[in-house]
């Protein structure tokens, strides 16, 4: 059967209207999650000034490493374990209560880490105030199982609470932030949004008759054993990709953070719309493997489309949002732009094969190598070429982790379609 003819199968069904139901509030999500930000981006390089904007970066780029303990990969294997027996109500509580238990713990150790970072890092101990008000947001993104959401397809209550928390703190920056020495109030809105949704979720989801169960910390430690490979596939591109930022300002200083963070903030928008239609696909590959095809030729296709978009249109975008102050953004935006196409073969071949399939150790070499490599050239990047050296470290590390993910995929085909 050829692509044209699934495709027509898949249209008009019942599945058909879960997709685009799900695509519809992804994308809605998105919006919330990227487009937002970019509303305030312009107020707040003009307010705080380029080099706050750039203490903003560096505590967002620190977090992000927390945010990743603390999914510790349970944002793909609930999705998929939960999927699969969603009907069973006592059997979703538990792996619903060991994951959210698991994902608290987590979050203590977090803020060990960071307490541990600001005693000893000098850099970390300059910016010790908003790295930890910035951390609250990893309080609130552990709260909201927005995995649970996910895997039971219902993905309205996460555009509906994201959405509304975040565009009524999205209006409260242009309302509070007034003057440079404001902006520490961004984090605070920020994490405000998140802790909100996160309260609201826990009583959405008693409504459905799931209970958050007592702890059992026998079940727990085996639930974050059990994914120590995904784990590893989540972190370990954070590393080279944070570090990067993180050098940046320690060498360059905090505009030169300022200018990457902006030229990156467009790119990841299109990061995030290539990751909606791959967790739109999640659930519904795991119980229709024989659809990846069409999956496929979406995601590469939308890839090559917003890749080559933002190549040409580039300096357009900057001159259009910003000032003259960040034109070199257009540099960044560019080379970034390459790992667009990365990302979607990711997407393709990783994710929702690989982890779907339960290749997890196989993912996890090819990321290490990759990642390996991109930790390698981070430094004389970064030292060297300053904010472009950012982008080139991730947007060849990801294409390298790409190269290799899709090599190992071809194997594990080949070794399946034999049997």
């Amino acid at each position: 059967m050829n692509i044209g003819r699934r495709i027509r199968g898949v249209r008009g069904s019942h599945n058909a209207k879960v997709l685009m139901s799900n695509f519809v509030s992804l994308s809605l999500l998105q919006v919330a999650n990227y487009v937002f930000p970019l509303v305030t981006l312009p107020y707040l390089t003009r307010v705080v000034g380029v080099e706050n904007f750039g203490r903003i970066a560096f505590a967002q780029a620190v977090i992000v490493w927390f945010q990743a303990i603390v999914d510790y990969g349970f944002i793909y294997s609930s999705v998929r374990d939960i999927a699969k027996c969603r009907e069973d109500i006592k059997r979703v509580s538990v792996i619903y209560s060991n994951v959210m238990w698991a994902r608290f713990l987590l979050t203590g150790v977090s803020l060990a880490l960071l307490s541990l970072a600001v005693l000893f890092i000098p850099v970390f101990r300059e910016n010790s105030l908003i790295l930890f008000l910035t951390f609250f947001t990893v309080i609130g993104h552990a709260m909201f199982p927005e995995w649970l959401f996910q895997a039971f397809e219902r993905m309205t209550y996460v555009t509906v609470l994201n959405v509304l928390t975040k565009l009524i703190f999205t209006v409260m920056v242009f309302l509070v932030i007034k003057s440079e020495g404001d902006y520490y109030l961004q984090p605070i809105l920020m994490s405000l949004g998140y802790v909100c949704s996160g309260v609201i979720s826990f009583y959405i989801i008693s409504r459905w008759g799931i209970r958050f169960l007592a702890p059992d910390l026998r079940q727990i430690v085996e639930a974050i054993k059990r994914n120590t490979d995904l784990f590893i596939n989540q972190i370990v591109p954070n590393l080279y990709s944070n570090l990067s930022v993180i050098l940046l300002g320690v060498f360059h200083g905090q505009t030169a953070n300022g200018i990457f963070d902006l030229g990156r903030k467009f790119n990841n928008v299109a990061l995030g719309f290539l990751s909606v239609i791959s967790r739109v696909f999640f659930p519904f590959l795991s119980r229709n493997p024989n659809r990846h095809r069409i999956f496929g030729v979406l995601q590469i296709g939308v890839s090559c489309i917003m890749a080559i978009s933002l190549f040409i249109f580039a300096p357009l975008i900057i001159d259009v949002f910003f000032t003259a102050n960040y034109k070199e953004s257009v540099v960044v935006i560019r080379v970034l732009s390459i790992s667009i196409i990365a990302q979607s073969l990711l997407n393709v071949y990783g994710t929702n094969y690989l982890i779907l399939k339960g290749y997890e150790k196989e993912m996890r070499i090819s990321t290490l190598q990759a990642s390996i490599v991109g930790l390698l050239i981070a430094v004389p990047c970064v030292y060297y070429f300053s904010y472009i050296g950012v982008a080139i470290t991730i947007a060849f590390s990801m294409c390298l982790m790409a190269l290799l993910v899709v090599r190992r995929y071809g194997i594990i085909k080949q070794i399946s379609d034999e049997k």
